[in-house]
């Protein structure tokens, strides 16, 4: 089963599993760049930046991160569901590891602790399919 996302440009539908996968890396990418403009939002109030956090504020632009990894999951269970593919546990983890860091992040949280966590959100996804390949494998 294919989606008919970017037919018009390839000529050709995108298979569902690219699709959980786009939208997987989409997730991580959003959510690593929206927390550094949370984390950077008085610089960038003071620069006259305009970014998501400094037009809706910290707190919201969090929480609409969070909004959007629940419609990020639901989004990849209905895309599997669709596609009668395997349901993707790992995939679903990335998303919930995503919602944790917009939780717990804040401007406060040190800038060392961003570089620890966030900037290793972006394997993640390649990270938990080796993981669970190697496992499959052990068994």
């Amino acid at each position: 089963m294919y989606f008919d996302c970017g037919a018009g440009f390839t000529g050709h539908g995108l298979p569902e599993p690219a699709v959980a996968l786009l939208l997987l890396i989409f997730s991580v990418a959003l959510t690593v760049e929206q927390l550094q403009d949370i984390r950077d939002v008085d610089e960038d109030l003071e620069a006259q930046v305009v970014t998501l956090p400094t037009g809706l504020g910290a707190r919201r632009a969090r929480r609409l991160l969070v909004t959007f990894q629940v419609v990020g999951m639901a989004a990849h269970l209905l895309v599997m569901w669709l596609a009668r593919l395997p349901l993707r546990p790992h995939f679903l983890g990335v998303h919930a590891a995503c919602s944790l860091c917009a939780l717990a992040f804040t401007q406060r949280t040190p800038r060392t602790l961003f570089q620890v966590v966030l900037e290793p959100l972006y394997a993640l996804p390649l990270f938990m399919t080796l993981f669970v390949a190697a496992a499959g494998r052990a068994m």
